[in-house]
């Protein structure tokens, strides 16, 4: 590892451990990218500090488990980022339709994802691609063509025949 990589943990240790007096804080981020449109979204969350996750009612006695619960919860802040878009909804629904190996349709698929995005939308702090409602139908015959693509599924005229071996 080079110096300035070695010099930057050391840094980040002492501060977690109170050597340097100063605050570090650790904001939780998030990178989704959209592979249909190309798009990647960044969120960031709030900052957290490793100073008032310790001071808690409910933290660990021992350091390293304080340690790995506040990892814990980065992690978890983290995840509340992730921006929802077509192409994951679609590829849950898709998934879901393999498993119970129904055959679906492009217009079965397409309300659905309708349906989700409205189910969605009601929740508090959820990220969602501010273009996802936008020409609906169209967006999710283009994700498919995208799908189709990499051989994970083939449409034809309006029904879909997923690759259950992918």
């Amino acid at each position: 590892a080079s110096d300035v990589y070695k010099r930057q943990v050391a840094f980040f240790l002492a501060a977690a451990k109170g050597a340097t007096g100063l605050r570090v804080e650790a904001t939780p981020c998030a990178r989704t990218f959209n592979p249909v449109t190309g798009v990647s979204a960044v969120v960031f969350g709030e900052p957290l500090s490793l100073d008032e996750f310790a001071s808690g009612a409910d933290r660990p006695s021992d350091r390293k488990e304080m340690y790995r619960a506040f990892d814990g919860h980065l992690l978890n802040c983290v995840g509340k980022l992730v921006e929802i878009n077509l192409p994951q909804l679609l590829c849950s629904i898709l998934s879901r339709c393999a498993e119970l190996e129904k055959e679906v349709s492009v217009s079965t698929v397409t309300e659905a994802v309708c349906w989700t995005v409205h189910d969605l939308r009601g929740i508090v702090g959820l990220h969602m691609d501010p273009d996802i409602e936008k020409d609906m139908a169209r967006a999710v015959v283009k994700c498919l063509r995208f799908l189709e693509g990499r051989r994970a599924l083939r449409v034809l005229k309006d029904q879909i025949e997923i690759d259950r071996l992918r």
